[in-house]
């Protein structure tokens, strides 16, 4: 056995043509624990890199290594973690094989593994590549990834994102989410094994409908005189079409399990983003909560987004403008809500300021313009720095991988992107090692195409997608809502200037009684309730403070009293 684990160092896949996989582990059972990490040792090594005519061979270990996960001993179950990791990173681009090598009972086993109670017996690499074994197999394969729905994978995914057990209740869960908690686990856990969770959440779900502002999807891809790029794009497409409808076919089945998840995980999803500053992390929880709006149930949608304040979120995304390939894809969430949840959040895009920063991009200069023809329709559009001159050869075009949202468009070509497929490199306890993928790499030849030209072609695409935002949501509808919500700005506003004169411009006025009705601008859940534009814009949180903080003239400390009892008669 020590021969043959020292031969698979170097020849690996002749130990599998040979039969040697199999004969290592045929009587592991009957071996001494010392044999058996030999065993599993000479297996992992095998299982680097095996070659797509061993398939049935590898087919007949699974069974094998199943049966070795439920071993007691760490340094076995870890090498046959590592074998199963090994398998799948092998044959991640066949999804029919890989769907037969990892059957249900194996998720059963990996999802074992990666819960709380179990996690001494493997460590946090192979935590890491267990994790990544879920999404690429949820990614892969439409069933598996209803199989791992209804396995409840949330719970595990949830403890990773949290460090904490999953709420008992479903009632209220997202108002349990605690933002501190989260960002300590964001702080401790591996950065990897936040990124594969994230993996793991996106792969689940099937991709975003192409609707809406989907004719900026081809938008920013002919900003890099894309044709052939474009044609590329349709035929993933038309594959993605056919494995997103099996997709939402088999999730039809786990519509408790769907529920459970996106009440847990959205608002969750939501806090995190906040919690960090890692662009990566940023934009893969994005891409998350764009496919949960694009494809989940109305109906669920309300009940998952009732304790956020996600109109908020949006706005305070577009305000900060932090980087474009966040700013893209709040701009398709907000063009999703309206198109699915148009009577909650018409309203409270005005009333939170999501119209007014949309409004705000709209309205900013195209930095460089031409005519073009996107989609057969002349349209005015954004060309690239480097057309101006002598065409680039096609090959140069920026590479992309899987452009479903609008946070892949952007960070595909800008930024480093986590999990890339093309260049891993695996020692033999190894994790996936992300590789980064520039626009440099694509050509040498892009010499005028400048990091600043980059980023006014990307400022461009935001602007036309803003304005075309406008364009189909700017109904006469839309201005009824934004009168709507001048006018709770303006009770607001005259309600703050009332408790001044009251409390500190000569006592004109019944103090229980205006905070009384401010009282009641703070009942109802997220959608119903004051927002932070509101209470930014009205100065209503200024006067208070003014109001608390006067220590002269007769009413000193019966405000703080009139609230107190106010909030108390609060349901």
């Amino acid at each position: 056995m020590q021969t043959l684990e020292k031969i698979s160092v170097e020849f690996p896949t002749s130990v599998v043509r040979d039969g040697g996989l199999s004969a290592c582990l045929r009587w592991i059972d009957f071996f001494p624990t010392a044999t058996q990490r030999t065993a599993l040792n000479t297996a992992a090594n095998c299982c680097r890199n095996i070659s797509q005519d061993s398939f049935e061979l590898v087919k007949d270990i699974m069974g094998t290594l199943l049966d070795v996960l439920n071993n007691s001993d760490q340094k076995v179950v870890e090498k046959a973690c590592v074998c199963v990791s090994r398998i799948v990173e092998s044959f991640k681009y066949q999804a029919e094989r890989l769907e037969v090598l990892i059957r249900p009972e194996m998720l059963v086993a990996i999802r074992r593994l990666l819960l709380p109670g179990t996690t001494n017996l493997i460590g946090p690499s192979i935590h890491t590549q267990f994790l990544r074994v879920l999404s690429i197999t949820a990614g892969a394969s439409p069933a598996r990834s209803a199989d791992l729905f209804k396995m409840d994978i949330v719970d595990t995914l949830y403890q990773v994102l949290t460090g904490v057990s999953i709420p008992s209740s479903l009632e209220n869960a997202g108002a349990q989410v605690n933002d501190v908690v989260i960002m300590q686990a964001l702080i401790h856990r591996p950065r990897e094994q936040i990124t594969e969770t994230l993996n793991v959440i996106c792969e689940l779900l099937p991709g975003v409908h192409s609707e809406g502002m989907s004719s900026q999807e081809s938008l920013f891809a002919t900003a890099f005189d894309g044709e052939d790029l474009l044609a590329m794009r349709d035929a993933r497409t038309k594959h993605s079409s056919r494995t997103n409808g099996e997709r939402l076919q088999l999730l039809d089945g786990c519509k408790e399990q769907l529920k459970r998840f996106a009440i847990v995980l959205l608002p969750t999803l939501t806090s995190a983003f906040s919690s960090t500053v890692n662009l990566s992390v940023r934009q893969k929880v994005l891409t998350a909560q764009l496919k949960m709006l694009s494809n989940l149930d109305v109906s669920i949608l309300e009940d998952a987004l009732r304790t956020v304040q996600y109109a908020s979120f949006l706005a305070a995304i577009l305000s900060q403008q932090d980087h474009p390939s966040l700013v893209l894809p709040a701009l398709q969430a907000a063009d999703l809500l309206l198109q699915r949840m148009e009577s909650v959040y018409d309203n409270q895009f005005y009333r939170e300021g999501v119209m007014a920063e949309i409004t705000k991009l709209a309205d900013r200069p195209l930095k460089v313009v031409a005519d073009k023809t996107v989609d057969g329709k002349a349209r005015s559009d954004i060309e690239s720095p480097k057309s101006k001159s002598a065409p680039g050869p096609k090959g140069s075009l920026p590479e992309r991988g899987h452009d479903k949202t609008g946070a892949d468009e952007a960070s595909d070509s800008e930024v480093e992107h986590d999990g890339d497929d093309n260049n891993e490199e695996h020692d033999e306890h190894g994790v996936h090692e992300d590789v980064s993928s520039t626009p440099s790499d694509s050509s040498s030849d892009d010499q005028d195409f400048s990091p600043s030209d980059f980023s006014s072609t990307l400022q461009d695409c935001i602007t036309l997608r803003a304005k075309e935002f406008l364009g189909a949501h700017g109904s006469s509808k839309g201005r009824n809502s934004k009168e709507k919500a001048s006018e709770i700005l303006e009770e607001l506003s005259g309600l703050g200037q009332d408790i001044r004169i009251c409390y500190l411009g000569g006592g004109a006025g019944n103090g229980v009684r205006l905070f009384t009705r401010l009282s009641k601008f703070f009942q109802g859940d997220a959608l119903e309730s004051i927002t932070s534009a509101e209470l930014l814009n009205s100065e209503i949180g200024q006067v208070v403070l003014e109001v608390f903080s006067n220590s002269n003239g007769r009413f000193r400390g019966t405000p703080i009293l009139h609230c107190v009892n106010c909030m108390r008669q609060m349901p």
